[in-house]
This record gives structure tokens, sequence and C-alpha cells, in this order.
């Protein structure tokens, strides 16, 4: 598993699935010409490895969060889209656990910038081009 954690890398299917129940699994529907396209999202997904996680969700290369890994590993060896682009101000951040998250991450000095391009799990998971295989555990 390549997973965006601090700093992304790849991990054993076991660590993966022991360290939470807050996983799911999907697969592509599109039946893809070239056999070896799997390969190629792998190998997009590993030309990522070492970078810092992402706790901004900015859009940019320099770090990489969880499904921005995802999405640009496919869009990258692939040219698809899994889902739809928002923007970070498109969400619902009114959450007191989404308010604190902020307050933590901006404690710094960063910003949060509303008009970022961001994609969510729950986007990825929506997406009509995946099919979800095992559902995620619902984290409440």
């Amino acid at each position: 598993v390549i997973e965006a954690m601090e700093p992304v890398r790849e991990v054993s299917v076991e660590q993966f699935v022991g360290r939470s129940s807050h996983w799911g699994l999907s697969r592509l529907n599109e039946e893809m010409e070239n056999p070896n396209w799997a390969d190629s999202v792998i190998s997009a997904a590993r030309s990522m490895k070492g970078k810092h996680y992402d706790g901004l969700f900015q859009w940019s290369d320099d770090r990489i969060y969880c499904s921005e890994l995802v999405w640009k590993a496919y869009k990258s060896s692939l040219g698809i889209e899994l889902a739809e682009l928002e923007t970070v101000g498109d969400l619902d951040l009114s959450p007191q656990p989404v308010q604190e998250l902020i307050r933590r991450r901006t404690a710094n000095g960063a910003t949060l910038n509303l008009e970022e391009p961001i994609i969510t799990p729950g986007h990825l998971i929506a997406s009509d081009k995946l099919t979800v295989i095992i559902p995620m555990a619902d984290p409440g």
C-alpha cells in the first residue's frame, strides 16, 4: 500500500489494515487496453514516495494528502480523473471537529485557501469510475 502519511511511503497490507478500521477498497470500472495499466498507476504513486503529508490540502506536488495521491496517480499515468475536483470552500467546514483541525493546522500562521482545488476520500468513494469492493468503515 502506498499511503500519504508522513512521509508518503509504502507499507504492507497487514500494516495498513492493522493500524485502523477506517479504510476501504475500490476498483476501476473501465477496462484498460494496456494490460500493464496497474503497474503504471503504481509507478506514478511510487514517484511520490518521500513527499511530506499536506495537512493544508494544497494542490501542489510539493506535499501530498491521501486522496490527492490516488487521484494524481491515476491522472498522471492513465489520464483518468477519478472524480471532479471541488474547492476547499465548497466543503462544509462548520462541524466542531473540522474547526479544531483547521485551528491546529494553521496555528503556526499557515492559512487555509478556500479557493484551493481539493479531492476528498468521499468524492473518490462516490465516483462513478470506481466500484466499491470493501466499504469504508464508519469512523463514528
